[in-house]
């Protein structure tokens, strides 16, 4: 059952007032997200309909830090050649939301992204997740993650960005809270819940998402979605051998979609894809 977030109403939740995956989050996460993340449920559509499309039969999709399983209710919708379905999180109050709402045929594990082994994977799946690990962790994960993809299997990548500059950062953050004001969240909710936050979740900038993409030997690398300093990072393991043209860079670098990148419209937007 779907309850009302209202865990910061009052007093901070948690050990020193820090924000955690407990089990009083884990029964209000679902609305929790849709009332603070733009537009999380087209997120969740678009996640799907990339993971369809980059799917090769046999293999898993896996998500890393898969929550309540909402992604998994979307990718289900679409029909992929014997695909396994294999969430991973570290909370197990979040997994027990998952194993009640999703069907039997998807597998849950509870780790930690440090101790998980990735297997047989040809999509993974990473859904606001990085920005909770250490910096100085994310390009191993991200590496790991990788390593593990067969060529042309993808990484999809969705973090909260810190922009790049203190009036970037202060305009987005006034129009965010608009925002969660407009989904029935008081300011002294906002207010608690951005304080439990700190030092909890740290974004990093576009620029810092991209290197840390790129030491993971990550080439290929699209942006799908960008609203404020919410961005989703599709990032494509290179077949063997092949490296990108000097008219293919030239016709990327002028309109984002040169050679080797297709366009397919969703009747959502258009979103470039590797093929």
């Amino acid at each position: 059952m779907n309850h009302k977030d209202t865990i910061y109403r009052s007093t901070l939740d948690g050990p020193s007032g820090k924000f955690q995956f407990d089990e009083k989050v884990a029964k209000v996460f679902d609305d929790m997200a849709v009332r603070s993340v733009p537009h999380y449920r087209y997120q969740q559509e678009l996640v799907a309909k990339l993971a369809c499309h980059f799917h090769q039969p046999g293999t898993a999709i896996v998500d890393l830090g898969c929550a309540t399983g909402n992604t998994f209710m979307e990718l289900l919708r679409f029909p992929m050649d014997d695909a396994r379905f294999i969430g991973v999180d570290a909370s197990q109050a979040m997994l027990d939301q998952a194993k009640a709402k999703c069907p039997k045929e998807v597998e849950f594990v509870n780790s930690g992204l440090e101790d998980v082994d990735i297997k047989d994977a040809s999509v993974v799946i990473m859904l606001y997740t990085l920005q909770f690990l250490p910096f100085s962790s994310r390009t191993h994960i991200l590496k790991k993650i990788y390593d593990s993809l067969p060529p042309k299997g993808c990484l999809i990548l969705c973090e909260k960005l810190k922009p790049a500059s203190s009036d970037m950062k202060s305009l987005f953050e006034k129009v965010y809270e608009g925002f969660k004001e407009g989904n029935d969240y008081s300011s002294l909710e906002i207010a608690q819940k951005k304080k439990a936050l700190k030092d909890v979740l740290t974004p990093a900038t576009m620029e810092e998402n991209l290197n840390f993409l790129s030491k993971a030997s990550f080439e290929d690398v699209e942006i799908f979605f960008k609203a404020l300093h919410f961005c989703g990072f599709l990032a494509v393991k290179r077949p063997r051998n092949k490296r990108p043209r000097d008219d293919e860079r030239k016709n990327r670098g002028k309109n984002g979609a040169g050679e080797g990148i297709r366009t397919l419209d969703f009747n959502l937007g258009k979103v470039a894809l590797y093929h």
